[in-house]
């Protein structure tokens, strides 16, 4: 690793601010890596609570917060790395910072929801909304997981592949000290067997479980070391909030560490507690290592309070009998994670940043490939379509994957509202997909514009290719005018159609989605243009075209293709149409209707469209915005 790397850390707290495991972890790595700059949240006092937390948005807007300042710090000065602790990395997947990029699991949200949460909401909250941005934190990125455990979740959850990286403990402040001494600054009485709790005292870490113990074993005295408690048991004293460097006095107190949690991702005050030499007696889910307890005290499957007051039993009978610090030196050392992580920031800093590139591959005729998008050809014949049926008739095998849901759905007319409506097709659309890719794996997946957002979650393992035929920033941006418009599609939908290029190779149809996508959303893509069926759509005798369509043959036509909207510049057509009332004005999409000179045709089956433009005189769009017209195109041919 080079001595002046700039290396920035994206976090939930500074360690000034709370002292929890990733805060010493952060501590920890400036230690190790050296020039490190820390970018957090404000902290407990300045969250924004309110409805962001009811719905599980209270996390990611602060992240989104502290990321700001980050690349604002990366745009001045650029980092040679970023790294990012759990769900706060999520902003940086989407920014794409152009250096290598590093996301941390020291838990995952979804084991949390699963394991804890009982409440639907709360599961909902966490499990689902929060579990979505921890997820897309750790995209496209270098993954490391801070114990066996976590790796699982992180690849049964989310997908991810990751590398084991484990947390380090001081073993220079939590030693062995004399416990006497230590009870005297504390002023715990001697000759009383001490349990120490250490976290938060809540149902998560299992406190109801340590109350219930201490009812059965009325002559150990428990300490809870984090939060203030009430409780009648006499034999349960809360020491609150402790500072981190006067924890080893607690530990060499107590006789024996207890932590009956539901849920650990790593779980540093076992640590610190063995480093300590103090045996310990923890849940199974709070024992973060692959090899037996048998060296360090016992660990207790289930939660049954008689269980752990025998596990408790045991080690006070047997405590000569265990050697904690000398199963954690050659593990967990300081100096044992310090060249760990230097080694490993300098490979990644040496490979570069875009660990998902870098695949070529030779198409052959055996190839079978996925389509995921908006709609089949049979429901709607726009560009996006009739690139569909390019793509198939010029490779071949492609199985294409589409919305199919009713017209009008009320469910998904309320999602519209919100942005929502194309988000959720498209996660049908893909479920259908991936059911198909276990049964017979494609070779290579493609998807159309934010119809990709969920492959870019499941992670299915072919070459994955995005292409974009406009963007819903751009669309938002040059055409709508509501608020509310620009806000549902220029942010939120925008959102899935950013996260559908993650991680991807990119295609863009025409020069200006190529700008927009880099502008945009920082992607760098291909540019490969739509195509033209130049054989049906050519020159032909316009008199027998106009006398099939009922069109008088003496007068000028102008031909306009699309919906008659605003978007489409549909308005200005009117205008225009006023102002020449001697032009027919041919108008193919939306109903059939005749206005003075602006007769609409109605909808019209793709391949009756050259009939169509061989009647008229000039081709007119006068659109706000287009990624790549088709009947341009077409009318140009």
């Amino acid at each position: 690793m080079k001595g002046d790397a700039r290396i920035a850390i994206l976090t939930q707290f500074a360690p000034s601010q709370h002292a929890g495991g990733v805060e010493v972890f952060n501590d920890c790595l400036q230690r190790a890596l050296g020039g490190v700059e820390i970018f957090a949240d404000g902290g407990p006092e300045d969250r924004v609570g309110g409805l962001r937390r009811v719905v599980g948005l209270e996390q990611p807007a602060e992240a989104l917060r502290a990321a700001r300042a980050l690349l604002r710090r990366h745009r001045a000065e650029p980092f040679d790395l970023i790294l990012s602790n759990g769900l706060f990395g999520w902003p940086l997947t989407l920014a794409r910072p152009g250096v290598p990029l590093v996301e941390v699991y020291h838990c995952t949200m979804a084991g949390f929801a699963n394991h804890v949460l009982s409440l639907r909401s709360e599961r909902f909250a966490q499990g689902r909304v929060m579990a979505f941005f921890d997820r897309m934190a750790g995209i496209g990125k270098h993954v490391v997981g801070v114990s066996h455990r976590v790796l699982r979740e992180v690849e049964a959850f989310y997908g991810l592949k990751g590398r084991l990286m484990p947390h380090s403990v001081d073993t220079r402040t939590f030693r062995p000290m004399n416990a006497d001494s230590a009870r005297d600054t504390l002023g715990l009485p001697h000759g009383t067997p001490i349990g120490l709790f250490v976290g938060r005292p809540d149902y998560t870490k299992g406190f109801d479980i340590l109350t219930r113990v201490a009812g059965l074993m009325p002559d150990v005295l428990f300490l809870v070391v984090g939060g203030q408690h009430e409780g009648a048991l006499g034999n349960v004293r809360s020491l609150g909030r402790i500072a981190h460097e006067d924890l080893a006095t607690v530990y060499a107190a107590s006789d024996f560490f207890f932590l009956p949690s539901r849920y650990e991702g790593f779980g540093l005050s076992t640590l610190e507690a063995l480093s300590s030499d103090l045996p310990v007696v923890v849940s199974e889910e709070a024992w973060p290592f692959p090899e037996e307890p048998s060296q360090c005290g016992v660990v207790v499957r289930g939660t049954r309070e008689d269980e752990f007051a025998a596990g408790i039993r045991l080690v006070l009978e047997s405590r000569s009998q265990f050697s904690p610090r000398a199963f954690v030196l050659p593990r967990f050392d300081f100096t044992v994670f310090q060249g760990a992580w230097r080694e490993f920031i300098a490979s990644v800093i040496g490979a570069g940043a875009d660990i998902g590139a870098g695949w070529a591959t030779e198409m052959s005729s055996n190839v079978r490939a996925g389509l995921l998008t908006p709609f089949r050809a049979s429901r709607a014949v726009g560009g996006v379509e009739v690139f569909n049926e390019c793509l198939r008739r010029a490779l071949g095998k492609i199985e294409i994957f589409a919305d199919d849901r009713p017209e009008g759905r009320r469910r998904f007319a309320d999602l519209r509202r919100v942005g929502l409506d194309q988000p959720a097709g498209a996660w049908r659309a893909a479920q259908a997909l991936l059911a198909r890719h276990r049964q017979e794996p494609f070779d290579v997946i493609l998807s159309n514009g934010v119809y990709g957002w969920p492959l870019t979650l499941a992670r299915p393992r072919v070459p994955l290719v995005q292409v974009y035929h406009f963007t819903m920033a751009g669309l938002a941006r040059r055409a709508l005018a509501v608020r509310g418009d620009r806000l549902t599609t220029g942010r939120v939908t925008g959102l899935f159609d950013r996260i559908a290029g993650i991680g991807k190779h990119i295609v863009a149809v025409s020069q200006p989605v190529r700008r927009e996508i880099e502008s945009y959303y920082g992607f760098t893509g291909q540019l490969i243009p739509n195509a033209v069926d130049m054989q049906s759509f050519r020159p032909a005798d316009p008199t027998s075209t106009r006398d099939a369509l009922g069109i008088p043959p003496d007068i000028p036509v102008g031909l306009f293709v699309g919906r008659p909207d605003r978007t489409k510049g549909y308005d200005i057509l009117l205008k225009v149409a006023q102002r020449l009332p001697h032009v027919l004005f041919l108008v193919v999409g939306g109903d059939r209707a005749r206005t003075g000179n602006v007769w609409s045709l109605g909808r019209i089956a793709h391949e009756e469209m050259p009939s169509v433009y061989a009647a008229a005189d000039f081709f007119v769009l006068p659109s706000r915005y287009e990624g790549f017209s088709l009947s341009l195109l077409e009318a140009l041919s």
